[in-house]
């Protein structure tokens, strides 16, 4: 039997431990609320996706532009289960029993979501502790405090109302007065988002000779960004509506609008030279394709309004009346359009004469030129539309009057009440990082490994916190942010949801193609298949190019030129995430509050002394296990010794 000296013995068995985990947990109520929602919207979500799927998979039809997004497998709700830690707790309990038999461990839990709140929690858990070790008045004890999630700051407002109670000293010396009253020994932040001016503690109230030690995952974006709104409950809503909204447009009545439209065209110039007198009745049909301009000018203002619609439901816009503006003098569109086709294809001006006159007097000659006759002028009715869409995707640059409404909007859409605080430059401490846990991390290995090029989810999760400090630095209450300071939260925020808006992008590609430089014209003039459907008139087909007018071709440069900055502006936070926003706010936060990762363990143990005694009983920690392997006999009788540093 090996055991310390008669002193050494005293003063250990005289010092109790309190080792108490304080966690969030929340309300019952607010917990069915969230779920019923949930449920809710991924219902909606899922027939609507059925239904589509299902028309744009007919064979040939494909009258959808649909986001082709895989279903996430990211967790999309917060688990505050705590699982291993309640299966663990009577171990830990017995482990520190050993020790002293009069140690304890036990949880504090608490609903608050605001920073206000975790202010009352602060008092709250003082009075836990307080009722805990009630019983320890005439003996030293060391209160050993962790601290899941914001669980970690409401631990800041306990030890600004400690450093000022009688019943515990400033230090963990071994004062005479350490000897008879508490002290706080040690202090764990478990993925705690850290402010830099909010529930901290204040400087005169750190206790000296506690330990601190931060524990967190560096994919977390929970911890690195979303917890720095209060509260951030509005700001994950929001978010999973973004994702929510798919972009679906329906666009087969303006693709078959645009195959009848080349029949007819083709139809009414398959000319014989010689049977001049049949030659105008033929070239009238023509007529025909003023009111399929129309129905076709139609179609797409339509599909122009059902995308701005959906924009303004994409980023929760209701009612802006800069945004309805975008749409001012599109119903005078198809009638312009007619009458720019009139002109090109009637008009009998010597200098400028239309279609049909320039057809006429080739015939005459005995020659056809389509390459001279210049059919694609006829497509100088687009012109009003695009300058119309051009002044429309304007709008939608920072500065303009809409771009204020949405930046107005999106604060609105999070909470009135909402604040936005600073982070604090360093997480204090020893610190412990569990990314090697968690599953991405072995996606990042595995990428730099088979396609020799880094992962840039930890650029994603700065560039983030980046536009928070920023928008935080100034004023943390949203109503009282100006416009420059408004726009900074906006960035913060589209900085947190741009990757979700990379799939969307590739519909916009995809949705402006026909516009895109009209080169589709040209691609339906030679491809067989349309030639078969066109029958006789697709004969003529090899005979003709479309060529545009310097008016029409810079109508179409310049909406390229909107089209290609707004789907930049989609793709400028396109770090090629190997899994969606989701699993940096949940799963890898969900990783870090529910987890008792080995290296966590094995300081808790440290700083509770079960570590040292353990050891003396032949008991050493395994890290890769995280649990004691017996080396040698135990001892018998073991007692603790006295006071000594943690290793």
């Amino acid at each position: 039997m090996v055991g310390p000296n008669t002193n050494q013995t005293h003063s250990m068995a005289s010092k109790r431990r309190l080792l108490l985990f304080v966690r969030y947990k929340p309300s019952m109520a607010e917990s069915d609320a969230t779920g019923m929602v949930d449920s809710v919207a991924g219902s909606v979500a899922g027939a609507i996706s059925t239904v589509e799927s299902a028309v744009s998979n007919i064979p040939g039809l494909n009258m959808f532009i649909k986001e082709d997004k895989a279903g996430s497998k990211s967790e999309k709700e917060y688990k505050y289960e705590y699982k291993e830690l309640d299966a663990k707790k009577s171990e830990i309990q017995n482990l520190l029993s050993k020790v002293l038999e009069e140690n304890k461990v036990d949880v504090f839990e608490f609903s608050s979501t605001d920073s206000d709140g975790r202010k009352d929690d602060g008092k709250a858990l003082l009075d836990k502790i307080k009722s805990l070790i009630s019983s320890w008045n005439n003996y030293p004890a060391q209160v050993n405090l962790v601290g899941i999630g914001q669980g970690g700051n409401v631990i800041n407002e306990c030890l600004n109302l400690i450093a000022g109670d009688s019943a515990f000293v400033k230090s963990t010396d071994d004062s005479d007065a350490a000897k008879t009253k508490w002290s706080v020994k040690s202090v764990f932040y478990v993925a705690t988002p850290l402010y830099k001016d909010k529930n901290k503690i204040d400087d005169d109230k750190k206790p000296k000779g506690c330990r601190f030690i931060s524990v967190f995952n560096k994919y977390d974006l929970t911890q690195n960004a979303i917890d720095f709104f209060d509260p951030s409950e509005n700001l994950n809503e929001l978010i999973k509506k973004y994702d929510s909204n798919t972009l679906s447009f329906m666009i087969g009545h303006i693709r078959m609008r645009v195959i009848k439209i080349l029949a007819i065209l083709l139809d009414s110039i398959n000319l014989d030279t010689g049977d001049t007198a049949n030659m105008k009745k033929q070239l009238d049909k023509l007529d025909r394709i003023k009111s399929e301009v129309e129905g076709l000018m139609n179609d797409i203002i339509g599909l122009v309004k059902d995308m701005i619609d959906q924009f303004k439901s994409l980023a929760q816009l209701s009612d802006l009346p800069q945004f309805d503006k975008m749409l001012e003098g599109y119903d005078k569109i198809p009638d312009e359009a007619v009458g720019i086709l009139t002109k090109e294809l009637d008009s009998n001006d010597k200098d400028h004469p239309g279609l049909i006159q320039r057809i006429l007097d080739m015939a005459k000659s005995g020659s056809l030129d389509f390459e001279k006759a210049d059919i694609g002028r006829f497509l100088n009715c687009l012109n009003p539309l695009l300058e119309a869409l051009t002044k429309s995707l304007q709008q939608l640059k920072f500065g303009t009057a809409s771009q204020t409404e949405m930046i107005d909007q999106i604060i609105k859409s999070i909470g009135e009440g909402t604040k936005i605080y600073e982070p604090a430059t360093l997480n204090p401490g020893t610190q412990i990082d569990i990314s090697p846990l968690d599953k991405y991390h072995d996606k990042v290995i595995n990428k730099a490994k088979t396609e020799k090029i880094a992962d840039l989810a930890l650029a994603y999760i700065a560039r983030t916190q980046s536009a928070i400090k920023k928008a935080a630095a100034k004023e943390s209450d949203l109503s009282k942010l100006t416009g420059e300071e408004k726009t900074e939260l906006a960035q913060c925020i589209l900085a947190i949801v741009n990757p979700l808006f990379v799939s969307k992008a590739q519909v916009l590609d995809k949705l402006i193609e026909p516009i895109r430089g009209l080169d589709f014209l040209n691609e339906f003039l030679k491809d067989d298949r349309f030639k078969a459907l066109l029958g006789k008139a697709g004969d003529l087909l090899g005979k003709i190019s479309l060529k545009f007018s310097p008016s029409l071709q810079t109508n179409i440069d310049n909406v390229n030129g909107e089209i290609n900055r707004l789907i930049g502006t989609f793709k400028k936070a396109d770090f090629k995430l190997q899994d969606d926003p989701f699993y940096f706010i949940f799963n890898t936060h969900n990783l870090a509050i529910n987890s008792l990762p080995p290296a966590l363990l094995k300081e808790i143990y440290n700083q509770t002394d079960i570590l040292y005694i353990q050891k003396q009983d032949n008991n050493i920690w395994d890290d890769a296990s995280g649990t004691f392997v017996q080396q040698g006999p135990p001892k018998e009788n073991v007692q603790p010794v006295a006071v000594h540093q943690p290793l």
